[in-house]
């Protein structure tokens, strides 16, 4: 049985890519932070998936709940999806909300990766898949989302940094899915005329779904899909600018 675990599992896309990979008939574990409300409802709807708490402001914390799961599981996937947003211009950020958005966006995903390849035999051959969620953010540098921009643009080099370890471990990939305005309770907290700005700079004329984000990874994660190493996927709608 082929094992995922997806951090951040119990937010929109999270959800959407638990559902999905079980129905395909993985083993899944997840991680959500301390304060999750939305996990109890999770447990009742999904009861097989294990899911770790994390303290993300909390890096020790973080570091020692993945080299204790890593160190019982190696799973085939590992999709870093956690994230948060704290919005604001660059002259205008808090310290305190930048160093916070970057400590779960960035961060907690770079010690996630460096956690699993210590514990990786060097020796193992099995096939790893590391996929890194973006954003169109991290490409592009959204206006207002100084730190969150700049975050989603460290997981695409956190990737690329991965595949340059080819040498020592031919059998990982990373990939980086780089997501448009998505229908999730991020966007929740962004002004309406903001959202209907975005929607009409797509082609699609629309926000996206967790599901289609969700059936994209799952497609990704697929042991035949190959020669595709560090490439950036984007799903925006086709943004126009």
């Amino acid at each position: 049985m082929r094992t995922v675990l997806i951090t951040g599992i119990t937010g929109g896309i999270g959800c959407r890519l638990a559902d999905l990979y079980l129905k395909r008939g993985y083993k899944v574990f997840g991680t959500c932070s301390h304060n999750s409300k939305s996990l109890q409802q999770f447990q009742m709807k999904w009861p097989s998936i294990e899911v770790f708490q994390v303290d993300h402001d909390d890096l020790t914390n973080v570091r020692n709940v993945y080299s204790n799961f890593f160190r019982k599981v190696k799973p085939q996937i590992i999709i870093n999806n956690a994230g948060i947003v704290k919005d604001s211009f660059l002259v205008q950020m808090q310290l305190t909300d930048f160093q916070k958005v970057l400590t779960v966006n960035l961060t907690s995903a770079w010690i996630v990766v460096k956690e699993f390849l210590q514990q990786l035999d060097t020796n193992d051959t099995s096939k790893y898949r590391i996929i890194n969620i973006s954003s169109i953010s991290g490409l592009i540098g959204r206006e207002g989302q100084c730190n969150y921009a700049l975050t989603k643009g460290g997981l695409i080099g956190l990737s690329r940094l991965i595949e340059h370890l080819k040498q020592k471990h031919q059998n990982i990939d990373s990939y980086v899915i780089a997501p448009g305005l998505i229908n999730t309770g991020i966007k929740d907290k962004m002004p309406q005329k903001k959202i209907a700005n975005l929607k009409n700079n797509t082609l699609a004329k629309r926000l996206g779904t967790p599901e289609e984000v969700a059936k994209f990874i799952v497609k990704l994660s697929e042991p035949d899909i190959s020669y595709c190493d560090g490439t950036v996927y984007r799903i925006d709608g086709g943004i126009l600018k």
